[in-house]
């Protein structure tokens, strides 16, 4: 019953022994939950917006079979009946956006089958002790006023936003089991060391404006998003970061290098560091003479930078050239670039492809980078770089071969956004490694005409 005016959902108690799920999502009008004990079966509980709702019937308690309990945006639901921290059967606990909701009891230390909890944007001041002991707890965010947390082990996710600059936990380094940890918009101006978390794979810190320096990170980190660090100065040196497959720290002017990022380019996808205005030189250089990806993805730095190594550049949107006999190299494929200029934006365009054979009359049309949600009314300049496998394009020494950027979205007429694509380059590759990384985005599409 999705969404309904329902005031009350039936009166007394119901005899509902068959019912496994209650779903009432957007019941607005909804100020008290049913009595539940006549509906001993009862799984799943979903009362997501019912924004009127204010309590819980305390016969919530006997749900012996409940797992699924969803209360996100109850925006007047102060807390729950203490019997519901005696049940031992639930699995998820979602509270995100219950704006009053005020306290965890201590007794969820007793939740034993917990996996995840999500109380962003709630009241809660503080979280009870005894949540340590959740062995199965996998996924566990947090928001608000919440201080001193201490967190079980078994942690997989860790999500935390916070107002003051020590909330940050100091024993993250036992989280052994944490694969996802995000820590975005908080006001810490330092990070412990996280190098000891070996299975951490993505790390979030977008938005933490007043974060100066990322320390060590663990070597088998494969996504950081560290974008809208306005006071971001010094990056860890990524010589040993073999498996990272996504970088993107735009809007950190402080910045002026990655070390030893050139060093781990052979198994990353993508970099973004649009408005990194004070990337120096010989490090823009590195990394796009050092760039080995092809597919999805690419390379995105700030400025009306041309590199100066491409054989075919031209102006505006389409560069032609003849690939020469072989010989006995091997052709591998293709080197681009593309400098472009964004008018008062909301996204980062998409830039859309075309690779033409004028010899064998075909053509392929490769999407290769994706946009991306940016700040308000720029006028700036870009250059992105990617790469084209031949194992995709086919082509051969002799072809006559036309590349056609376009960015689809500037076509239309939108008042917000426009683009002008103003010089274009490839170079041809041979006898070099040029890795396909596209399996982890899943985007990637080719299409032949």
């Amino acid at each position: 019953m999705r969404p309904s005016k329902l005031v009350q959902v039936w009166e007394g108690s119901k005899s509902l022994h068959n019912l496994k799920t209650l779903n009432l999502h957007g019941s607005d009008f909804l100020e008290k939950s049913p009595d539940f004990s006549q509906v001993p079966n009862l799984e799943e509980l979903i009362l997501v917006w019912c924004k009127s709702l204010c309590e819980i019937h305390p016969s919530i308690g006997h749900l012996k079979r409940l797992s699924l309990v969803n209360l996100m945006e109850c925006l007047e639901l102060i807390s729950l009946p203490r019997d519901f921290y005696k049940l031992k059967s639930v699995e998820t606990l979602r509270l995100t956006m219950c704006w009053n909701f005020r306290e965890l009891h201590d007794d969820i230390g007793e939740m034993i089958s917990l996996r995840t909890l999500e109380a962003e944007h709630t009241a809660i001041r503080e979280v009870p002790p005894s949540i340590v002991g959740l062995k199965n707890l996998t996924c566990l965010s947090l928001e608000g006023t919440v201080r001193g947390i201490q967190l079980p082990h078994s942690l997989k996710e860790f999500n935390l936003l916070s107002r003051y600059d020590d909330a940050v936990p100091k024993d993250l380094d036992c989280l052994i089991y944490l694969q996802h940890l995000h820590l975005q918009g908080n006001k810490f101006h330092s990070l412990p060391n996280l190098s000891g978390l070996s299975k951490l794979e993505t790390l979030w810190l977008n938005g933490s404006k007043y974060l100066r320096t990322i320390p060590d990170l663990p070597t088998n980190l494969k996504v950081l998003f560290a974008d809208a660090c306005p006071a971001l100065e010094t990056m860890p040196d990524f010589s040993e970061m073999s498996n990272m497959r996504a970088l993107s720290v735009s809007d950190s002017p402080k910045l002026t290098e990655v070390p030893g990022l050139d060093k781990s380019l052979n198994s990353m996808a993508w970099i973004d560091m649009k408005r990194c205005t004070k990337l120096t030189v010989d490090f823009r250089k590195n990394i796009l003479q050092g760039w080995t990806s092809c597919g999805f993805g690419g390379i995105v730095l700030h400025g009306n930078y041309v590199p100066d190594w491409f054989e075919f550049v031209n102006e505006g949107t389409k560069v032609s050239f003849h690939i020469p006999p072989t010989d006995d190299r091997n052709f591998e494929g293709l080197t681009l670039f593309c400098l472009f200029r964004v008018y008062k934006w909301k996204h980062l365009p998409h830039l859309d492809i075309t690779v033409i054979s004028n010899t064998k009359l075909t053509k392929l049309q490769a999407y290769r980078s994706k946009g991306g949600v940016g700040a308000e009314n720029y006028e700036d300049d870009y250059l992105w770089q990617g790469q084209l496998s031949n194992n995709e394009l086919n082509l051969q020494g002799g072809d006559k071969v036309d590349i056609v950027f376009e960015d689809p979205w500037a076509n239309g007429d939108y008042s917000f956004y426009s683009v002008k694509i103003m010089r274009t380059g490839v170079n041809l590759v041979w006898d070099k490694l040029m890795k396909e990384n596209m399996h982890d985005f899943r985007d990637t599409k080719y299409h032949f005409d």
